[in-house]
């Protein structure tokens, strides 16, 4: 079967925006997506033109070696189970790009529409997730409901993904043809929330691509008027009582002495950075332990030698089920993740895989795709996106589009 121009591209746009939707309600349901993305594909047909446009395309191979690196470190691993999953989990890496890359091209207004989708689906989460914890706060009375992760439970997302898609959605709205005062409300809502998400990594990244957005306008009233409202904030940070406050103060019980002991007791306690310094040091034993270099200890069995470092060194392991301690947080970096999984081949993949988007971005004029792959890209030293659908999906749609539909300063030089 082979469906028409005028049929295929609006069944295209129209699964894609289901999709990404479906990332802000349940996993499964962009499983889904990306079954019925491949249906379209499929149903379009497959011409010399459509293969070469995805079979040689540098990003698409690299995301490919990606996958297969997945799949041979299922040879290593002890625990095939758990191996098998993770190359189940990773089956959109090749696919995605592929069908992005050689699609046909969505119009300006297609991807405009695209773009105001997904801001709409942030902006809508965001304010259900505020109107439960105001509530919440009306009837118990208790401020931290409106902070971190309880902001966002009764949306039934994580503070990390939350603040993922506000930061996204904050940069796309730079970039619609939405009028100025729209631009201007939602992003104070954006902020806004990315202040009550309270992440310590994505405030970080809001102030440098702020200062960067702030440093490329070109009035000189707009520098000292946003320059202004960032200085007023940061005084009220630091000068009132609040829960953003004490996430930074948090920052103030790093303990060097801690970092390098080899053994705990349950009542030690490990702020962010701490945590993730002993998680680099126990991954660096078990790669030694297992002469697991180049390539690493197998996608299977990653995690539960982690979980077994943190258990024999006497750090916190919780009471029960509902309570695992310190055994619940994982490596929180992708990059060391990939290199315990699979050796610094796998890595070598990982960095090939984002410097060949990182040479797109860099010559693109779409200064949204080098901000949204700079979020990725430095987020992932503290989060691992590859191991959650939702992380890869938002990874691979972005970029890929990006790469696609991004105008570039000299496309001659990028397709040779």
């Amino acid at each position: 079967m082979h469906l028409s121009k005028s049929t295929i591209e609006p069944l295209y746009f129209f699964v894609l925006c289901g999709t990404i939707v479906s990332l802000f309600i349940h996993p499964k349901l962009s499983s889904i997506g990306i079954i019925l993305l491949s249906l379209v594909w499929i149903a379009d047909g497959f011409s010399g033109a459509k293969i070469r446009a995805f079979a040689t395309h540098t990003f698409f191979i690299s995301c490919t070696l990606l996958f297969v690196s997945y799949i041979a470190s299922w040879l290593l691993s002890a625990d095939k189970a758990a191996a098998a999953f993770a190359i189940e989990k990773k089956l959109a890496l090749p696919l995605l790009p592929a069908i992005i890359l050689s699609m046909p091209t969505l119009s300006k207004r297609r991807l405009q529409q695209l773009f105001i989708f997904f801001i709409s689906a942030t902006t809508a989460i965001m304010l259900i997730a505020l109107t439960i914890s105001v509530y919440k706060y009306s009837t118990g009375g208790d401020n931290g409901v409106l902070f971190y992760h309880a902001l966002v439970e009764g949306v039934h997302l994580s503070a990390i993904t939350a603040s993922c898609f506000c930061l996204i959605s904050l940069i796309l709205v730079q970039h619609t043809t939405l009028k100025i005062v729209y631009r201007g409300l939602i992003s104070l809502f954006l902020i806004l929330c990315l202040l009550l998400l309270s992440s310590k990594m994505f405030l970080l990244m809001l102030v440098i691509l702020g200062l960067v957005y702030l440093f490329s306008l070109k009035g000189t009233w707009y520098k000292i008027v946003l320059l202004s409202a960032l200085a007023v904030g940061f005084l009220l940070v630091i000068n009132t009582a609040n829960p953003l406050k004490d996430r930074f103060a948090d920052i103030a019980k790093f303990n060097t002495e801690r970092v390098q002991a080899h053994q705990y007791t349950a009542e030690d306690y490990f702020d962010g950075l701490s945590m993730r310094l002993v998680y680099i040091r126990f991954s660096r034993e078990m790669m030694q332990e297992h002469k697991a270099l180049w390539l690493g200890v197998g996608t299977g069995d990653a995690e539960t030698l982690l979980q077994q470092k943190i258990t024999r060194s006497g750090m916190y392991t919780g009471t029960g089920p509902s309570d695992k301690g310190y055994l619940e947080y994982g490596f929180h970096n992708q990059y060391l993740q990939v290199w315990v999984q699979m050796g610094l081949l796998g890595l070598s993949i990982y960095l090939l895989l984002l410097g060949i988007a990182w040479r797109y971005a860099l010559r693109s004029s779409a200064k949204w795709l080098a901000a949204i792959l700079f979020v990725f890209t430095l987020g992932a030293l503290t989060d691992t996106w590859l191991e959650v659908q939702t992380g890869l999906i938002l990874f691979l749609v972005f970029i890929s589009l990006g790469i696609r539909y991004a105008p570039t300063i000299n496309p001659e030089r990028l397709s040779s």
